[in-house]
């Protein structure tokens, strides 16, 4: 599972109109900048997978290097550094932190794709990026608060972590298969809840695109879909033989 934090803090003080000419292009802009992010992290994947030298840089046979963990945890320190930093960070170097955010993570779903088929890859990406898309509609257009399941998706992300944790020592692949179906229930009911939250952050004035907050959103977003579409993979998917 991919580095996620459900309750970024924005800034206390904006002008929902300071920076974009309306919610629709804000919301434009987060949609712009998260797949932006995935087409970077697709790019690296494909140099992993393509490169024999940079693929063994990073994987053993017997797991990660000591450069491939770098990689792997780097991500984490940049997700704090953006979510803490976001109300003093000028919006081009929120986009920079941003786009190497994209680009590590990239690097270690290398192994995403020398562990699957192609084909079950491709047809699972367009799948998650399908249902992202709907889900995405859904929680921006819909009347009913979602604000009440917070709570909820926090207890059951934490609870998943755990297990998955856990699960690497316990090597249970019917665990593991458990897992990706709850994966699969959280992340889209995450994706439609963050895209009504961030439309009702822009409403009530505490996003404001002079602040990059138009990042922020766009990963959070861009952590939905790639949870999504690893857990899909791995509840789905067909390993190379």
């Amino acid at each position: 599972m991919l580095h996620r934090s459900n309750e970024f803090e924005w800034p206390a003080s904006g002008n929902a109109n300071g920076g974009y000419r309306g919610l629709g292009a804000y919301m434009s802009a987060v949609y712009l900048h998260m797949a932006g992010g995935v087409i970077i992290s697709a790019a690296f994947a494909l140099l992993v997978a393509y490169s024999r030298s940079l693929a063994g840089a990073l994987f053993t046979a017997g797991g990660l290097t000591t450069v491939g963990w770098i990689v792997t945890l780097a991500p984490l320190g940049l997700v704090i550094l953006l979510g803490a930093g976001i109300d003093r960070l000028p919006a081009s170097t929120a986009r920079a932190i941003f786009i190497l955010y994209a680009a590590l993570v990239g690097l270690s779903l290398g192994s995403v794709l020398l562990t699957y088929s192609s084909g079950s890859v491709g047809y699972t990406f367009v799948s998650a990026a399908a249902g992202f898309a709907v889900l995405a509609l859904m929680g921006t257009s819909t009347r009913r608060d979602l604000s009440g399941l917070s709570a909820f998706f926090t207890i059951a992300l934490v609870g998943l972590i755990v297990t998955m944790l856990l699960n690497l020592f316990m090597r249970s692949g019917t665990l593991d298969l458990l897992t990706s179906g709850v994966g699969i229930l959280l992340f889209a009911g995450l994706t439609a809840f963050d895209a009504q939250r961030l439309k009702r952050q822009y409403e009530e004035g505490a996003a404001d695109g002079r602040n990059g907050a138009a990042v922020l959103g766009a990963l959070t977003l861009y952590l939905d879909f790639l949870n999504l579409f690893l857990s899909l993979l791995r509840f789905t998917g067909r390993e190379r033989w």
